[in-house]
């Protein structure tokens, strides 16, 4: 549209849909035709990172949990040596601004618009993304501190991104200015009430234009009223799951009730042990009554 042309101008989905396009190709090479790919960039930790992480995520279901996604940023961007420091930060020390670059922002952003695509496939929700961005911004962990490996071994002793994050997630939901809950707080609050963990298998990425949405929960979250925006979300979210847990409880119920009348049912036609006996004595006295008639 033309609002994002405007607030867009370097063509910015352009590149968000080539990095789906790559990610579309890799997903189709190993799903359909059972193939192996090699994926190298220029250095190894930039483009290479973003396409192998996000082809993971499309054929991989774990790598769509909480722990999941954060194994695969730990595994395929940490100890990979994308250089974080560089990328982020490196210009308030005096380096270069020609190593800045939104790499991990269009790697997140990329995902976020898997998750517009397939809102049941993942387990947590875009603001869980929104918060691991504005950390490794921020820089106030050491995971996105350094450029390597090696330099996290150099300075040890700083806190993790991850415990954070989990801990975050473990937080009960705050409880909406709309209603106040009248039963306890649901937990996790970056948990998707949509996700269905029995879903597909493999998601393959839908690259035409207008499957592209703006980011609004990232890009828009300083505006004034993004706060309203997400309080309603949130309250809506938090409506979700409480919904969902009342089915599984209901769910519950019935499957109990279930077992309980086939159980009753099956008493029902039992014979007593008086009926057997007498059953059984009767077809004795009719193979006795057999093997002894006169001839």
């Amino acid at each position: 549209t033309a609002w994002k042309k405007a607030a867009f101008p370097n063509n910015k989905y352009t590149t968000r849909r080539t990095i789906l396009l790559g990610t579309l190709r890799i997903v189709r090479l190993v799903n359909e035709e059972n193939a192996s790919v090699f994926v190298h960039c220029s250095d190894a930790w930039d483009r290479t990172s973003q396409l192998c992480a996000l082809a993971e995520l499309c054929l991989d279901p774990y790598y769509r949990t909480v722990r999941g996604f954060c194994v695969l940023v730990e595994k395929e961007w940490l100890q990979m040596g994308h250089r974080f420091r560089d990328r982020f930060r490196e210009v308030s020390n005096g380096g270069s601004i020609y190593e800045t670059s939104p790499v991990f922002l269009q790697f997140l952003e990329c995902v976020f618009q898997l998750q517009h695509q397939y809102e049941d496939a993942f387990q947590f929700t875009d603001s869980f993304l929104v918060a691991l961005m504005e950390e490794a911004m921020l820089g106030r962990f050491q995971t996105f501190l350094f450029n390597c490996e090696a330099e996290r071994v150099e300075c040890p002793g700083g806190a993790s991104v991850w415990d954070h994050l989990h801990h975050l997630a473990s937080m009960p939901r705050p409880p909406s200015s709309l209603e106040v809950p009248q039963q306890p707080q649901q937990q996790g609050c970056f948990l998707n009430p949509h996700y269905e963990p029995q879903g597909a298998a493999v998601i393959v990425p839908k690259t035409e234009p207008y499957n592209l949405a703006l980011w609004a929960g990232f890009y828009l979250r300083l505006l004034p009223q993004a706060g309203a925006v997400a309080e309603s979300v949130d309250h809506q979210t938090y409506k979700a799951l409480q919904m969902r847990q009342r089915i599984g409880e209901l769910e519950s119920e019935v499957a109990f009730l279930r077992a309980q009348q086939a159980q009753a049912l099956a008493q029902e036609h039992r014979p007593t042990p008086a009926l057997a006996q007498a059953q059984s004595s009767d077809t004795s006295e009719t193979e006795e009554g057999w093997f002894n008639v006169p001839s």
